[in-house]
């Protein structure tokens, strides 16, 4: 027998599915929660039942494709060892979940400066968590190994989600036009071909 909390779980994550696909549609302001209720099948009184109000909701869609951002670079990068290799998983992985897996994300990524109170806050940090600090870990350990050249790790995650995060902006049509490599490819073989320490060029360690 399902129990009362059950359903009330059920109802709450399918309040959270519709409300990413409505976000990731229209964006914060364009959404309204009358279109996420009518999405989840919901009365829209539930909606502020579970999540309190339209910015907490947003939040919550945010942040749970973050968290399956970071599930993804996880799986990506547990069977790799070398750090080059782990930096190229990265970049590819964390590209692909902004324009294929979450595509949310990318419509987040737009309109980050103008979300209110302190919402592009509470997401930066959650990003930094889940992707950035990754990133900059990675980076750290290419350097102690001397695989990477001795800069400052944490500038150089930041100058690496800087230039993804600059193609993901473009319009779509441009990005089309790009197509899925060439953003990855100018990070791998601009960006990633400098930081490699002359001692590792011989190599992929």
């Amino acid at each position: 027998m399902t129990s009362t909390a059950t359903v009330r779980e059920s109802r709450r994550d399918e309040i959270l599915v519709a409300a990413i696909r409505c976000f990731a549609s229209r964006g914060f302001e364009g959404t309204s929660t009358r279109e996420i209720a009518r999405e989840a099948g919901a009365k829209q009184p539930l909606l502020y039942y579970h999540f309190g109000s339209k910015a907490d909701l947003y939040l919550a869609a945010v942040l749970d494709q973050l968290d399956r951002l970071h599930d993804g670079l996880g799986a990506a990068l547990c069977n790799e060892h070398s750090h080059l290799r782990r930096l190229r998983t990265f970049v590819r992985t964390y590209y692909d979940h902004f324009t294929i897996f979450e595509p949310g994300l990318t419509v987040c990524l737009r309109e980050l400066s103008g979300l209110p109170g302190d919402l592009a806050e509470q997401i930066s940090a959650a990003h930094r968590r889940v992707a950035t600090g990754v990133l900059q870990s990675i980076i750290a350990g290419g350097m102690a190994d001397g695989v990477l050249r001795p800069l400052d790790a944490e500038a150089c995650a930041y100058a690496i989600i800087g230039i993804l995060h600059g193609f993901l902006r473009l319009r779509l049509g441009a990005r089309q036009r790009l197509g899925p490599d060439a953003p990855v490819q100018q990070v791998l073989d601009v960006y990633l071909a400098g930081l490699v320490a002359d001692a590792a060029r011989d190599g992929d360690r």
